[in-house]
């Protein structure tokens, strides 16, 4: 298969779908006065990600799990206060919810995949 073909471009738009999902991601904890519900949208990007292009899980794990210090070092450069004082390992926080919901990604891809009819074998 060539560089351009369709795992590719699935690969491309589940990216700008995931760099989305980390823009809100950090929004959200940026102005959130508690951690649930960051964490759960770390949690649901990752699972998402993961189901569409499950051979990528690593990416999406670390898009989730960069999108709370990215949204914190965004937030700094524009002059935001934050709510809270923020922890210099608070990323290591955003890689569990990032890695549940990437694993549970594959999961639901792999019970997608298992509930297809394969096409059948050449005699």
């Amino acid at each position: 298969m060539d560089a351009h073909g369709p795992a590719s471009r699935r690969t491309l738009a589940v990216l700008a779908l995931a760099i989305s999902f980390a823009a809100v991601c950090g929004y959200i904890d940026q102005h959130a006065e508690e951690v649930q519900l960051p964490a759960l949208l770390v949690l649901a990007s990752a699972l998402v990600c993961s189901a569409l292009q499950p051979r990528a899980v690593w990416l999406w794990w670390l898009l989730a799990t960069l999108s709370i210090p990215a949204g914190a070092a965004v937030a700094r450069w524009c002059g935001h206060t934050q709510p809270f004082e923020s922890q210099p390992f608070s990323w290591l926080v955003a890689a569990i919810p990032a890695g549940i919901g990437a694993g549970l990604g594959v999961g639901c891809a792999r019970l997608r995949r298992r509930g297809t009819p394969r096409p059948p074998a050449a005699a």
